[in-house]
């Protein structure tokens, strides 16, 4: 049933109202009184404070003494003189590299377009020492590794102190003959 007056409120329905603004205007109070809210935290410290803690807590899982700030100790005035004379130090140095390398891809050149094999031995061969074979089996294993398509192993040959083999290309061409010492297992390029 309705109240009488427009302006009379229901008891029971002022009791529900002041149970829903106690239920919003409360936190609002709250939250408005907090410290996040109010203009008397600064925020700069509070930042600082917690990239502190960041810092630390990050030197601390990684097991260094110290995390090291790039921006610090860093000096703006370069000494152009002495990066000049690094910069000439260095290229000297790569210089001296390309010119080792030369020489020693021209004497790979004079021995034939396989590199020599280091320290081989005897043992690399099997227990009956180069034969046709085996020399056959290290050539075949040495093209492979060159990675020339055009390139295979051609005839192989066994005399009574070396063995001979050819390389030859896909066509049947000589490329390059090798002759291997069955006393040591060394190989030289037949120079014709």
């Amino acid at each position: 049933m309705r109240s009488p007056c427009a302006f009379c409120v229901d008891p029971g329905r002022l009791n529900s109202l002041f149970r829903v603004a106690v239920a919003f205007v409360l936190p609002l109070a709250l939250l408005a009184a907090s410290p996040a809210w109010s203009d008397d935290v600064d925020h700069s410290a509070r930042a600082k404070q917690l990239r502190e803690e960041s810092k630390a807590r990050a030197g601390a899982n990684l097991g260094y003494p110290t995390i090291a700030d790039p921006n610090v100790g860093f000096e703006r005035n370069i000494d152009y003189h002495e990066l000049r004379q690094t910069i000439r130090r260095l290229g000297a140095i790569i210089e001296d590299m390309a010119v080792q390398q030369r020489a020693e891809e021209s004497s790979q050149a004079a021995q034939g377009i396989l590199a020599p094999v280091p320290a081989m031995g005897l043992a690399a061969y099997g227990p009956e020492g180069p034969n046709e074979k085996s020399v056959r089996l290290i050539l075949e294993y040495r093209l492979m590794v060159q990675g020339n398509p055009r390139l295979k192993v051609g005839a192989v040959k066994a005399g009574d102190k070396s063995v001979n083999a050819t390389v030859v290309t896909v066509d049947g061409s000589l490329v390059e003959e090798y002759e291997i010492d069955k006393a040591t297992g060394a190989w030289r390029p037949v120079r014709r």
